[in-house]
């Protein structure tokens, strides 16, 4: 089952703060694991350091403290951003 992550960032464009949201579907990604862990340093990189972001899907790069909201839905029956990278070739 693929899992659609809906992530919230603040940015700023033109010297105004903006926030964007982005939608990524891809086939895992487990938002205790791959997000809240790093946050609190439950999870370090490989050297015992901090993280500052990860990779969400095969194409997005996020930096944890732009980051606003994230959420996390299942869904059926559409393309993973891989699946779509596919059909686009």
């Amino acid at each position: 089952m693929a899992k659609k992550v809906i992530v919230t960032t603040q940015g700023v464009v033109d010297g105004r703060s903006t926030n964007v949201a982005k939608e990524i579907v891809t086939d895992d990604f487990d938002l205790r694991e791959d997000y809240y862990d790093y946050m609190n340093g439950v999870k370090t990189g490989p050297h015992g350091n901090s993280v500052n972001g990860a990779m969400i899907g095969s194409n997005y790069y996020v930096r944890f403290a732009d980051v606003i909201d994230i959420s996390v839905e299942e869904i059926e029956d559409e393309l993973t951003d891989q699946d779509q990278e596919d059909e686009e070739v």
